[in-house]
Formats: C-alpha cells, structure tokens, sequence
C-alpha cells in the first residue's frame, strides 16, 4: 500500500453514505453464543443412567422391613416450568436477520471482486478464501434450524475473517476513489498538452521542423495520460503518475527553442529587410566609388570587402534557413546571432566608410555634432550617478584624431591612405563609445526572436495531482 494511500485511510474518518460494510452485528454474536451454550446445557441434563443389569446371577432375597420401619411416601418436589421458547425463538430470529446481513454484504463484496478482477486487477488467494469460509458459515447460520445445526460456526473465527474482507473491500474502493481523482484531475493538463500540441502542428504547417524531443515529450505524456485513463489498476496508474513530472520537464525544455521557432517567420522578414539595405547600400557605394575614382580616390577596395560582407551574410541567412528545415533550429539561430547580427556593425563600417570619403566636404560639421552628442551622453550619465571616465576617456582621443583628419583635409592633395586610416581609427573608437556606453545603461538591441507574445504556455501538473506523486525523503526525514 502506497504512502498516500496509507494516508487517505489514516484520515478518512468519514464513511460514504453508500458504503457497505463486512461486519459480524453483535446481536448475531450474542444469539450464537446463547442457542449454543443452551445446546450445552440440555446435552448435560439429558444424559441417561445405564440400564439395570440383566445379569442372571443369584441374588438372596431380602426380607422386606417392617412397615413401622419405612417413612412414610413423600411427593416428588417441584421443578420450576422450563419455558425457553420465547427466548430461544428469539435468538433465532436475531440469528437468521445477523446472517441475512452478513450474506447480503458478502453478496455486495463477491460483486465488486468480479468487477475488480474483470477490471484486469488480481484479487489475492487469501481473500477469497476468507471470503468461501465467511460464507460457509453464514449459510449454515441462515439454514440451522436448531442449536445442534451451529455446530460450525465459530464467531471468532467469522469476526476475523469478515474484519480481514473489510479491509480489502476498503483497499478496492480507495483503489477505484484514486482512479477517479487522478483522471479527473488529468483533464486541465491534458487540455495543455492538446493546446500545446495544436501550437507544434502550426509551427509545421509554416514549413518549420519541430525538434524530436519536443514531439517525443508530447506523445509520450499523451501516451502516458491514455494509459492512467484506460487502465482500471490504481498501482499501475500510479506508477505511470510517478513519470509525468519528468516528462513534463522534458516538454517544457523544448519550450523555449519552440518559442523561439515560432517567431522564425518574423525573424526571416527582418534579415531580409537587412539584407535589402545592404543590397541598396551596395549600389549607392558603387556610384560614390565610381565617382571618387575620378578624383583619382581609390575605394575600390573598401568597396569589395563591403561586397563580399554581404555576400557572407546572404549565405549565413540561406543555411540558418536549411538548419531550420532540417530540424536544427537551436543551430539556426546561434548562427544568426553569431555570423548575421554579429558581423552587422563590421558590414557597415565599410559601407560608412565609404560615405565619409564622399562627404569630406561635410567632415568638420558633422565631426561636430558628433562630438556634442558624445558630451551630452555623458553629461546624461553623470546625473544619474553612472561613472563616466572611460567615456571621457575615448572621446578625449576621438577629438585628437578629429583634428588629424581636419589637418589633413586642409593638405592639398589629400593623402587619402592617411584619412583612410584615421577614419578607421575614428570608427573604432565610435564604436567602443556605444559599447561601454551600452554596458553602462543596459541598453542592449532585442533580437527579433526575443520579443513578441507568448505562444507556448507551459504546461503543468494540476495541483490535484501532486498528491499522487512520491516525494524523495528530505535529509531531515532520512536522518
């Protein structure tokens, strides 16, 4: 017997109003023991003195006493009328009602075994034999038609008999009881798992391949709730129970790889909108190199690595595609976030490049601005109690570099080597600005898989449930 069976019977003070019980009435008890202890006594009074003895052996005869010698006759007493019926009627009546009882709960008991037992659960030898021997003697009570008749009854022996098939008419129903709790409170998870099962089959029609483990997970939990449903053993319904947590955990490991696969679609329209900019960067770039190069400014090879870089994304984003297809989607995105995303601030530093190249012109203005935002920023940070040395720090180096380039601008001809190389290092040093700025503020650009609704609840165990579940024993209890 389970731990939480034990308990229910423990605490299961109240009985069902349609409960029946094996039990032996007491008034069957005190009829059996008077009709019997009544056959006793008659059996005692009733004993006959041997016959006189017929033996022809000579006898002297004895002269008779005179008659002044013998008392005088004298009536025998009187006994007082041994008027038992009334009683004895009575406890056989008691005796046949006690045995109708009992025969009409064992009735009742032999009924559920054979349901038990068609249920495919085993009834153990023992209680059947109790139950033949329970029954032997409650017939004989219900047949006897008089105090000899009781002659196998033994009430203790029935008392225990009929106290033992109690108990496993009460393990038989709490086993049919816990059945029933524990599919009733099935049905809430099983609606999250159909739920859950329904998101997975949209994520299939959108061309997307779940992951095995999520699909594994479902159906064995499914499986699992199919056989707590059809089984009609309380034991082996437990045992399936014990699984499902573990299970459960398994599904909602998945989860948030399906999470993210079901936002794949939004994350596909975003590096395509990328990878158009890049496309339009592309042919802009090429006009300004083409017409630099009249200038005798050579950007052809800022311009190449800016074409091959795209290039390199276009292929990261067809294999995140195939990984995707192929059921990789955990690989698929880990290369985005790595080779697409990651590399996208190397990509346009080309194409920013380029830019400035062509709007020399416009350098000294816009170095300006610039420069302002980077103080504001920090002016910004410094109200808020955030350190900003490593940021005055860069930008202190960006207005030398800034006055280099200025420098060289002014040179005539321009050496462009010399501005390629500062405006590099400007970009750089741009660049390590809006990462410890990012650093300092948490502000940190949210990937498209990131955000977006909940599509996966996770699906849990019903609080009814968790008392069919085995606990591992604290180290408190070990101890």
């Amino acid at each position: 017997m389970s731990l939480v069976l034990s308990l229910v019977l423990m605490f299961s003070t109240v009985k069902p109003a349609k409960a029946f019980y094996l039990e032996v009435p007491e008034f069957f008890k005190v009829a059996v023991k008077y009709l019997k202890s009544k056959s006793a006594i008659a059996q005692e009074g009733g004993t006959v003195a041997p016959a006189p003895s017929s033996d022809p052996t000579f006898q002297p005869s004895q002269p008779p006493p005179p008659p002044s010698d013998q008392p005088p006759a004298m009536p025998p007493p009187v006994q007082p009328p041994q008027d038992g019926g009334t009683s004895n009627d009575q406890q056989f009546q008691d005796l046949r009602q006690g045995a109708q009882q009992m025969d009409t709960n064992l009735r009742k008991f032999d009924s559920m075994m054979k349901d038990s037992e068609r249920s495919g659960r085993e009834i153990n030898p023992n209680v059947r034999d109790n139950f033949n021997q329970a029954r032997d003697m409650v017939n004989k009570s219900k047949s006897a038609q008089g105090p000899q008749d009781l002659e196998g009854v033994d009430v203790e022996k029935l008392d225990r008999s009929m106290e033992s098939l109690d108990e496993s008419r009460q393990e038989i129903a709490q086993q049919e009881q816990r059945l029933k709790s524990m599919r009733r409170n099935l049905s809430g998870m099983e609606r999250g798992v159909t739920m859950f099962e329904k998101q997975v089959a949209r994520l299939a029609k959108q061309g997307i391949t779940v992951p095995e483990n999520a699909s594994a997970a479902i159906q064995k939990i499914k499986d699992a709730i199919t056989k707590i449903k059809e089984t009609e053993d309380a034991d082996e319904a437990d045992e399936v129970m014990q699984e499902l947590p573990e299970l459960m955990d398994a599904l909602n490991e998945s989860r948030q790889e399906l999470e993210m696969l079901s936002r794949w679609p939004q994350t596909l329209k975003q590096l395509d909108r990328e990878l158009k900019r890049f496309t339009q960067e592309l042919k802009r770039s090429k006009t300004i190199v083409d017409r630099l190069a009249k200038k005798e400014i050579d950007l052809s090879q800022t311009y190449t690595m800016f074409e091959e870089a795209v290039n390199k994304l276009k292929a990261v984003r067809d294999e995140a595609v195939e990984k995707v297809k192929s059921g990789n989607g955990q690989e698929a995105f880990e290369l985005i976030e790595n080779d697409f995303f990651g590399q996208m601030q190397d990509v346009w530093e080309h194409q920013r490049v380029i830019q400035m190249m062509s709007n020399l012109g416009r350098f000294t203005s816009e170095f300006k601005r610039g420069v302002s935002d980077a103080e504001r920023t920090i002016s910004s940070l410094k109200r808020k109690k955030i350190a900003t040395s490593d940021l005055e720090s860069i930008l202190a180096e960006v207005k030398t570099k800034g006055e280099e380039v200025k420098a060289l601008l002014k040179t005539s001809p321009v050496d462009e080597e010399a501005v390629m190389s500062l405006l590099q290092e400007l970009e750089d040093l741009r660049q390590q600005f809006e990462d410890r700025r990012s650093e300092l503020t948490g502000d940190e650009e949210a990937r498209p898989w990131e955000g977006g609704k909940q599509n996966f609840k996770a699906v849990e165990l019903p609080s009814g449930l968790n008392q069919f579940i085995k606990k591992e024993p604290t180290s408190e209890l070990i101890q």
